[in-house]
């Protein structure tokens, strides 16, 4: 077989090349520049930099913000003035007013306009209760006493969780359950809490006792719509959101770091490789670590929304 001189040349400077690398070989300096060079090639994968998610959106919609807001719409209370009657009471036990008796005629009143109908909440009740002992004892006639409790404070302080709620108050000399409600019903603001579609709940106090010297019927009505009814939202999640930022940030801070390690490197640096396989692991995680916040985040404000869009019935 012939050999042209340009493969013949070919040859020589590949067999060249060869014997250099194994002559170099014996410097030990020159042996790492030229085992970095062909491990370089072999796992030429490990020398890219996996990309790092992008996290500004995380938590984008700030839903402890949003639930925040929300809130500011809870906890409305409507309390029309107090409504006192001239009449003195009877004294005759055939004439006294009934829980029950106040709470049938309140839903006979709903009925006829087809609002539903009101359930009777024993904490509403303890509520209301506890406004009539208090008038009594403190001599006062407002929805705030002189200590500045009001409505909501007593129905909190009660364990009902409410939404909005209301509040009824009547003294006078009352002579049946009928009495209390036609009053209640010829008061603009009193007939409107009655009639108010968004109540769900009501409990009722109605107190014999003395005030300014003379024997009264107290009547109160609490309305109420509960917390339960519009969807729950799991605050934890607002927790492990901020943690899990707090955790990124530290990672993104390290993996800087790194990489400013790394691009300092001088060219054929013999823990280029390693650096960058831990630099790549690190991304890796934080990137995981990214999937789930966005999750819990998605999982988060998709509960508030619900949330926020029950209470705009009620405002």
């Amino acid at each position: 077989m012939k050999w042209s001189i340009t493969r013949i040349l070919f040859v020589g400077l590949f067999a060249g090349i060869i014997l250099g690398g194994a002559l170099w070989c014996r410097d030990g300096a020159c042996t790492a520049t030229v085992t970095s060079f062909f491990n370089r090639i072999v796992s030429s994968g490990g020398d890219v930099l996996q990309k790092i998610s992008d996290v500004s959106d995380v938590a984008s919609t700030t839903p402890v913000g949003v639930i925040n807001s929300a809130k500011q719409a809870l906890n409305a209370v409507t309390t029309p003035g107090p409504l006192r009657a001239k009449t003195a009471v009877s004294s005759s036990p055939s004439t006294a007013l009934t829980r029950s008796g106040v709470i049938t005629l309140t839903n006979n009143e709903r009925a006829k306009i087809g609002a539903e109908i009101l359930t009777e909440n024993t904490k509403l009740n303890a509520a209301a209760l506890a406004k009539a002992d208090d008038i009594f004892a403190k001599q006062y006639f407002e929805h705030v006493s002189p200590s500045g409790v009001g409505p909501g404070d007593l129905a909190t302080s009660a364990g009902y969780e409410y939404i909005i709620e209301g509040e009824n108050l009547a003294l006078g000399g009352f002579a049946s359950d009928q009495e209390i409600i036609d009053a209640w019903m010829a008061s603009p603001g009193h007939r409107a809490n009655i009639l108010n579609t968004h109540y769900r709940e009501i409990g009722v106090a109605v107190k014999q006792g003395t005030y300014e010297g003379r024997t009264v019927w107290v009547g109160v009505q609490e309305f109420g719509t509960p917390r339960s009814d519009c969807p729950e939202v799991n605050t934890e999640l607002a927790a492990v959101i901020q943690t899990s930022k707090a955790q990124l940030a530290v990672v993104e801070a390290e993996l800087t770091s790194r990489k400013q390690e790394l691009d300092a490197l001088p060219p054929g640096d013999s823990t280029h490789n390693t650096k960058v396989q831990e630099y790549n692991a690190i991304v890796r995680d934080y990137n995981a670590l990214v999937v789930k916040v966005r999750e819990i985040v998605a999982q988060y404000n998709a509960q508030v929304n619900a949330f926020n869009i029950c209470i705009a019935e009620f405002q």
